[in-house]
C-alpha cells in the first residue's frame, strides 16, 4: 500500500479517522455500526485508498464480522463462515 504526505492532510490522522467513525457510527440500524467498526479497525487515511477499500481489502478472515463487512457496491464476500 502506497503512503501518503500526511502534509495532503490538514488534520491529523486520528481526527480524520475519528470523523469517519463517527459519520457511520451515528446512521441507523446495525450496518452503521459495523461500517464504524470495520473503519475503526483498519482504516488509515494516511495509507492509499478510501476506508471503504481499505475494509474491502481486510485480510482478517478471523474477524466475526469478516463476511459482512462493508464492500463497494457490485462486489461481493467472497468465503463462507468461518465461525
Amino acid at each position: 500500500m502506497e503512503i501518503i504526505n500526511k502534509s495532503d492532510y490538514p488534520e491529523d490522522r486520528d481526527t480524520v479517522r475519528e470523523r469517519v467513525i463517527k459519520r457511520e457510527a451515528s446512521k441507523p440500524g446495525l450496518k452503521g455500526k459495523i461500517r464504524a467498526f470495520c473503519c475503526h479497525c483498519i482504516y488509515d487515511p494516511y495509507q492509499s485508498g478510501t476506508w471503504l477499500k481499505q475494509v474491502e481489502n481486510c485480510t482478517s478472515c478471523d474477524c466475526p464480522l469478516y463476511t459482512v463487512r462493508p464492500l463497494p457496491v457490485g462486489h461481493k464476500h467472497t468465503g463462507g463462515d468461518h465461525g
